[in-house]
């Protein structure tokens, strides 16, 4: 069954994506397919040219040294402000494993949020929860008590009555053909006899 999906939505302030590149959050897959992931950012200067993409990169493990899986682009408007969700369906992943993610941006104009559970202090920041499944990847230093905002959308497994409609379907199928192939037999039978009277 879909697990569902993964979202931390929490956000204490925007840091440069060129400037702490790179810049990325390691998560705990709970789905073997995944649709998309996404990571809230802001055109905090409104000055992007449009048709400049952003490249994730994902990659097994925590960190940017483990296998890399694949990469996925996303172009936004300017003054974007929202998740920037990258298709991410042509992966599979292995449920349990831990992977990292990355984005890249072309220019200092974009930041991506990130939330902050405890300063540098050790004090814990009031209000905010940590996601237990990874943590933010900047720079190069995993940060614990910090993550990006980021959301992982799974692709969802087909209903048990669209698997029963789809059934459904098959045998129906399959019974028109087998209905239409005995017609035809039956016909080819009476049409025999005055062939054989000839």
């Amino acid at each position: 069954a879909c697990a569902g999906p993964i979202v931390q939505n929490q956000e204490s302030a925007y840091l440069s994506i060129l400037l702490f590149k790179p810049v990325g959050q390691t998560f705990t897959a709970e789905d073997s397919k995944i649709s998309t992931i996404g990571f809230l950012v802001d055109n905090w200067s409104q000055q992007y040219q449009v048709g400049y993409a952003f490249r994730y990169d994902l990659y097994q493990g925590i960190r940017v040294n483990g296998p890399f899986l694949g990469s996925a682009t996303v172009t936004l408007p300017v003054g974007f402000h929202n998740y920037a969700d990258a298709d991410f369906s042509h992966l599979s992943l292995t449920i349990g494993h831990t992977y990292t993610v990355t984005i890249s941006a072309p220019d200092y104009d974009w930041g991506v949020a990130a939330n902050f559970t405890a300063f540098d202090s050790g004090e814990p920041n009031p209000g905010k929860i940590d996601y237990l499944g990874g943590a933010a990847f900047v720079p190069r230093l995993l940060k614990p008590t910090d993550d990006l905002t980021f959301r992982i959308i799974p692709i969802p497994e087909p209903s048990a009555s669209t698997l029963i409609s789809f059934s459904s379907f098959l045998y129906l199928f399959a019974n028109k053909r087998i209905m239409q192939r005995t017609r035809d037999h039956v016909a080819v039978a009476w049409r025999m006899p005055p062939a054989l009277g000839r």
